[in-house]
C-alpha cells in the first residue's frame, strides 16, 4: 500500500484567501468613496453658508450707512418690510421698526432664507440704531 504525502509548506496563495482579499478591499474602497460623497456635500453646505452670511453682513452695513429717513437712497431706512430676491437662490428681507421719542431709535431685522435638498435654511440677525 502507497501511502500520500501531505505537504509540509504552502507555496503561493489559493483561490478563496484571494477571492476574501479582494471582498476586503472593495468593501474599503466603497467605505472611501461614500466618505467622499459626504465630503462634496459638507462642502457645498459649507458654502452657501458662508454666502449666506456674506450676504446678512453686506446688508446691515447698508442699512448701519443709509440715511435715517431719506427715500431718496437705493436702500432708505424707513420703516416697513423690505424684499430682495437678486441673489438666487438666496431670499434678502429685513423689516425696519421705528420708535418714538425720547430714544429715536430703528429696530432692524435682517433674514437671509434659501433652499437646497427639499429643506429651509436661515440666518436672521437683530440690530438697534440709535440717531447719529
Amino acid at each position: 500500500m502507497k501511502k500520500f504525502k501531505t505537504a509540509t509548506s504552502q507555496n503561493g496563495m489559493t483561490l478563496i484567501e484571494v477571492m476574501a482579499a479582494l471582498v476586503i478591499f472593495s468593501i474599503g474602497i466603497l467605505a472611501l468613496g461614500s466618505l467622499q460623497l459626504n465630503a462634496i456635500g459638507a462642502n457645498s453646505s459649507a458654502k452657501q453658508i458662508t454666502e449666506a452670511t456674506r450676504l446678512l453682513a453686506d446688508q446691515i452695513e447698508i442699512l448701519m450707512a443709509a440715511e435715517w429717513n431719506s427715500g431718496k437712497t437705493a436702500t432708505p431706512l424707513h420703516q416697513g418690510e423690505h424684499l430682495s430676491t437678486a441673489y438666487p437662490p438666496f431670499t434678502l428681507n429685513w423689516k425696519i421698526a421705528d420708535t418714538a421719542a425720547p430714544i429715536f431709535k430703528k429696530e432692524i431685522d435682517v433674514k437671509v432664507t434659501w433652499k437646497k435638498g427639499g429643506r429651509h435654511h436661515a440666518f436672521e440677525q437683530s440690530i438697534i440704531r440709535v440717531r447719529d
